[in-house]
């Protein structure tokens, strides 16, 4: 699995991420996942099991490559709040306003749902891959109502 560089995410990670979740969102029932170039895609080949095996691209790959984008999720809904709440100023003239980040970011998790839901129907009778998507899941949702939250605090006040 990758791992996470604490610093401050740049924009190139955070379209990866916008990138990422918009994959999973197009994602329907019994298509898989792959990693090509460390970046998620629908597997569309003929012989998927020949070429999963191939190219090294197992269930616990792709699994532990969501993983990691959970991670990333975590640290760019940080920094966005950060910046929204004053505690972190946002230099870059070009990025989007904090607010409006979540309100994006906040779309793409809920549109994303539906992907992972179908990916848990592709792996029925695997339990432990649909275990860890699960809590994917989980938290995912867990963000979603807490970008919602805040969103309305904020607006309101």
């Amino acid at each position: 699995m990758e791992e996470i560089d604490n610093n401050l995410f740049n924009d190139k990670t955070y379209s990866d991420i916008i990138l990422d979740l918009k994959i999973l969102s197009k994602l329907k029932k019994d298509e898989k996942l792959l990693i090509y170039n460390n970046k998620l895609m629908i597997d569309t080949s003929y012989l998927k099991s020949i070429s999963r095996i191939f190219n090294r691209n197992s269930r616990d790959n792709t699994i532990s490559y969501l993983e990691n984008l959970d991670i990333k999720l975590n640290k760019e809904i940080e920094n966005s709040v950060l910046t929204l709440n004053g505690s972190m100023s946002n230099t870059n003239y070009l990025k989007e306003d904090p607010s409006k980040i979540l309100i994006n970011l906040n779309l793409d998790l809920n549109l994303c749902l539906v992907g992972l839901n179908n990916l848990i129907h592709t792996y029925t009778y695997d339990e432990v891959v649909k275990s860890r998507l699960e809590i994917l899941i989980n938290n995912i949702g867990l963000k979603t109502r807490k970008i919602s939250e805040l969103l309305v605090v904020k607006i309101s006040t």
